[in-house]
């Protein structure tokens, strides 16, 4: 147990996280630091429309499939989501379009 504490504390890693952490407790203090957030634009609005369409068919055919099953309760629910998401759209588009 001894030889492993002894070579776990002569390990270069741990040598060298020691030296890190004596310069950086030693560093003066720097000016604050500006971290700038901007999401990521991966769709446009055309890509968001297909895709809220794509979501929508696939809650219509997940719908119809409950009430086919006489289900039907399902289907109020499934609305309710999709509005959901459609609201979540809306905001990610209009409110956001133009960050940058």
């Amino acid at each position: 147990m001894d030889t492993l504490r002894a070579e776990i504390a002569g390990h270069e890693c741990v040598r060298r996280s020691k030296t890190v952490e004596g310069t950086m407790a030693q560093a003066p203090t720097a000016s604050p630091t500006h971290i700038v957030i901007r999401p990521n634009r991966l769709l446009s609005f055309r890509g968001m429309v297909w895709l809220f369409l794509a979501y929508l068919g696939l809650m219509a055919v997940i719908g119809l499939g409950f009430l086919g099953t006489g289900a039907w309760m399902a289907l109020p629910f499934a609305r309710l989501e999709v509005v959901v998401i459609g609201a979540v759209f809306y905001y990610l588009v209009y409110r956001h379009g133009d960050d940058h």
